[in-house]
């Protein structure tokens, strides 16, 4: 059976090719933002690193105010450096908002922190002042945990949208693994009537999602090393420059693209395979391929509530509930109206094609009663659209 899943695999090339793409869209956004984070935090510990190596002690306003994106601290006065200048072991120090200075000892050797000036600049500061000192070591840990905050919005918007393209290419699997199991009814029945098993027919199917998810992933990985470049690109051109020595490709990214996006396809064609493995072995006796549907009223019953849910988590978001209820409002919103498609596509394909149906005749009419006639086919159709 494993064999012959290969076989059939290889010999649908185009849709091989086809059902990948879905994938690789969804893993490229992953990898390239992955790859991206990566290479940005890895930069800014290098670039702090070396611009505060030879800071021992770094004086600062304790007045600050966080906007968000980063502190911005008040002014320190300038008087206080003949302050510091006369402290025991402080051969040198500079004043500047934009630049940092070591500790010199008075034979001109630095001074190492572990006989630092920090626990005595602090004893000579005025206490009306309001300043602090840091170490080396503290303001370059902090400065680095700002800028990756800052950017931090960035990789979130940008892992939050990979994650809605690996959504949308959940649907597409699914709708395409389902047309599969419909086209290859005759062949499973033939299958099952020759001796194979309900789990030798699934399974089938699903190495074949095996095949497509790996292919896909590892494809989308490499194409996200391109998007991750092109985003350095983007950045540099409107003016925010990243001083990059080159990308930062770690092994967990390249382990967790391909695995989320193997398993995301899997998963997507489970229910697919569980009705190709179902048919009855009288199936192969059919001339025509059929997707079967279902009665909708437990599916419009689930739907309701998840809409119902989510409008309340909205409301409550509304009211001064917390930034999570209204992910969850959303989420349930969405979730709602996907499973409730079913019942809705088919009077909506009805109404709307009618226009289409008398202005195009009997192509028209066609149309219309395909997109009517399978109400779950049409819904899994329109639902990627309705998410992008």
């Amino acid at each position: 059976m494993f064999r012959l899943s290969l076989k059939m695999t290889v010999a649908r090339k185009g849709r091989l090719l086809l059902t990948s793409l879905a994938i690789i869209l969804g893993t490229s956004f992953l990898s390239g933002t992955t790859i991206f984070s990566d290479t940005i935090n890895s930069t800014f510990d290098r670039l702090f690193t070396d611009v505060f190596r030879d800071v021992d002690a770094y004086v600062r306003s304790t007045d600050s105010v966080d906007t968000g994106f980063g502190e911005v601290r008040a002014s320190s006065p300038v008087a206080v450096l003949d302050k510091i200048l006369n402290v025991k072991g402080v051969a040198a120090a500079v004043g500047d908002m934009q630049s940092y200075a070591r500790v010199i000892a008075k034979d001109g050797k630095p001074l190492g922190e572990d006989q630092g000036p920090t626990q005595a600049i602090d004893a000579v500061l005025p206490a009306d002042a309001k300043l602090e000192t840091l170490t080396g070591a503290e303001i370059t840990e902090e400065t680095t945990s700002q800028i990756k905050k800052v950017l931090g919005f960035f990789t979130a918007f940008l892992t939050a949208f990979s994650y809605i393209a690996l959504g949308i290419g959940c649907f597409v699997i699914y709708n395409v693994f389902s047309i599969t199991a419909a086209q290859r009814q005759r062949e499973s029945a033939l299958l099952r009537a020759i001796g194979a098993s309900r789990r030798q027919v699934t399974i089938s199917l699903l190495v074949e999602a095996l095949i497509v998810g790996v292919i896909g992933s590892v494809i989308g990985f490499v194409a996200g090393i391109g998007l991750s470049r092109a985003l350095s690109v983007l950045l540099n051109a409107i003016g925010l420059e990243i001083p990059t020595a080159g990308l930062t490709i770690a092994t967990d990214a390249i382990t967790r693209t391909v695995l989320i996006g193997t398993i995301i396809t899997i998963l997507s064609a489970i229910l697919p395979a569980l009705r190709s493995g179902r048919v009855p072995p009288l199936a192969a006796m059919r001339e025509t391929a059929l997707d079967t549907v279902q009665k909708l009223t437990r599916r419009v019953a689930i739907g309701l509530v998840l809409i119902v849910a989510g409008a309340i988590a909205l409301f409550a978001a509304m009211n001064g509930a917390s930034v999570a209820i209204l992910g969850v409002g959303v989420l349930g919103v969405f979730a709602g109206v996907l499973v409730i498609g079913p019942a809705l596509s088919k009077p909506v394909a009805v109404v709307l094609g009618k226009p289409v149906a008398k202005l195009r005749g009997v192509t028209g009419a066609m149309s219309q009663q395909n997109a009517a006639r399978n109400p779950k086919r049409t819904a899994r159709t329109a639902a990627p659209v309705l998410i992008g």
